[in-house]
């Protein structure tokens, strides 16, 4: 929708729209091409009936003037979405791909085995989410609850009940507790009553010098093993940032490639470098609020208490993104800079109305496509 808003922007109005059957949409990556490729109207007639030729003569004019890009004037297309990115890792590296979150989040970096909750302790959550708000369904397999306020909003067992159902990893509970009880909300993604995901979100208001601001950011996001690639954490972060009123600030701090990559997709006005009194007071402000200290650079020393549990993720996705997108990797790379193994850098951006209507677009749109496809696979090899 948004390639066709930007192409719509460079015509007089009224332009008459072709487009082919639902599935060769569905098939075609054509996000992975910037708008002016797709543009192919003539005589006042946009017509997308043979997209798949389409988009594959644009990305061989891409990678050809890519190729012979000089004096840094490399033409890269628009950024990508983060399940593109996913099945981009998925297309050209051969390997089952791990989404990377998508909004202002801290990120609980998830350990190597994966806790196996009881079947009567996730019955329970899906009970509970029920009671606390209507389920969001994508499909007949995925809902989507959210637990306002769940320091204030549920007892003590309820609580524990939380923690229990959402500790993927076996992480310790007081960690637990931190990072999914004193918040604004949790988000959480069900498959078959199963919680597959969730994202935390809470929000600073702040005096910026004499300025108020308000300040929004993700406590932590998580995808359990066996669901990455689907879109969950774009999923989580976009639901909790569309309760947003206005355009808020977003903050966070990560060292996580795919982090920092879908912070950048889905923020305005990004920036790591605190080159103005204003951002050097909001990154001061936001670090003291999570319990910690940045340097002059945004930089939080031992942000993490280990290291990311799978360095092999970063590099393939960074692998990918040099390939594909030289200028967005440069600018990550530039961001990583200085890091240590348990540092983190502050990210500041803008939730803007445009974002907040990618996030939606994402959602209703990508989302409930992608789940489309998968239940019919799922139907084609279940037996009988």
């Amino acid at each position: 929708m948004e390639k066709l808003q930007k192409i719509g922007e460079t015509h007089p109005r009224f332009v008459q729209l072709h487009l082919p059957a639902k599935e060769i949409l569905e098939r075609t990556p054509f996000e992975d091409v910037p708008p002016e490729e797709l543009d192919v109207v003539k005589d006042q007639v946009l017509d997308w009936r043979g997209i798949e030729n389409i988009v594959n003569e644009a990305k061989r004019r891409i990678q050809k003037r890519t190729i012979y890009a000089n004096d840094g004037m490399e033409i890269t297309p628009d950024p990508v979405m983060l399940g593109e990115l996913e099945a981009l890792n998925r297309r050209q590296i051969g390997i089952a791909a791990v989404e990377p979150p998508s909004a202002a989040a801290e990120v609980i970096e998830e350990l190597s085995r994966e806790a196996q909750t009881p079947p009567d302790i996730e019955q329970q959550f899906y009970d509970l989410v029920q009671r606390k708000s209507p389920l969001l369904r994508f499909g007949r397999t995925i809902t989507v609850g959210i637990i306002r306020n769940p320091s204030s909003g549920l007892t003590r067992d309820e609580q524990d009940l939380v923690i229990d159902a959402l500790n993927f990893t076996c992480r310790d509970r007081q960690d637990m507790y931190t990072h999914l009880i004193p918040v604004k909300a949790v988000v959480v993604p069900f498959y078959k009553g199963k919680p597959m995901a969730f994202g935390a979100g809470n929000e600073i208001s702040f005096q910026n010098n004499g300025t108020a601001e308000r300040l929004i950011y993700l406590v932590a996001t998580q995808v359990r093993s066996g669901f990455y690639g689907q879109g969950l954490q774009t999923v989580v972060n976009g639901i909790y940032c569309l309760q947003r009123e206005g355009a808020p600030l977003a903050m966070m701090r990560s060292r996580s490639v795919g982090t920092i990559i879908g912070f950048r997709q889905h923020f305005s006005k990004v920036s790591f470098r605190l080159d103005t009194p204003a951002k050097a007071r909001r990154a001061g402000e936001f670090s003291r609020f999570m319990g910690c200290e940045c340097d002059e650079n945004g930089i939080v020393r031992n942000a993490y208490e280990t290291p990311p549990h799978d360095p092999e993720r970063d590099q393939q996705i960074l692998e990918a993104l040099k390939r594909n997108h030289p200028k967005r990797y440069n600018w990550v790379m530039t961001a990583l800079e200085g890091l240590g193994p348990l540092d983190a850098r502050i990210f500041q951006g803008r939730l803007t109305h445009r974002k907040k209507l990618r996030f939606k677009f994402d959602i209703d749109v990508l989302f409930r496509l992608r789940n489309r496809g998968l239940e019919r696979r799922e139907r084609v090899q279940s037996p009988g």
